[in-house]
């Protein structure tokens, strides 16, 4: 950030999740992105099923961590594409969800 930056100047993050069968490292990977230290209100998080049939639309939806979406049309490009079109922020970033972010 630059040093006469404020958190308000920051452009607004949509992180978008796509999810498959993810039960086993979905919550893991929504806490770090909650931990994230870019300010709360300058950020959300998308997460979007495609076609789970474990509990991973459980466990998003327990984690309240950001909004969740249903994409129908299978395939991981399907599921990023809606969390584009649902998105808000200015920039759009893509995680999977095995994976967990750096605090940073």
């Amino acid at each position: 950030m630059n040093p006469g930056a404020t958190a308000d100047s920051r452009a607004f993050v949509s992180v978008v999740v796509p999810m498959r069968n993810a039960e086993r490292t979905l919550a893991s990977c929504l806490d770090a992105l909650v931990a994230q230290d870019y300010p709360a209100d300058r950020r959300e998080i998308l997460v979007v099923d495609n076609g789970s049939t474990d509990g991973s639309v459980a466990i998003a939806r327990r984690r309240a961590a950001g909004r969740l979406f249903v994409e129908p049309r299978p395939g991981s490009y399907n599921a990023r594409n809606r969390g584009v079109a649902e998105s808000r922020g200015t920039i759009v970033a893509f995680i999977d969800p095995d994976c967990e972010p750096a605090r940073d």
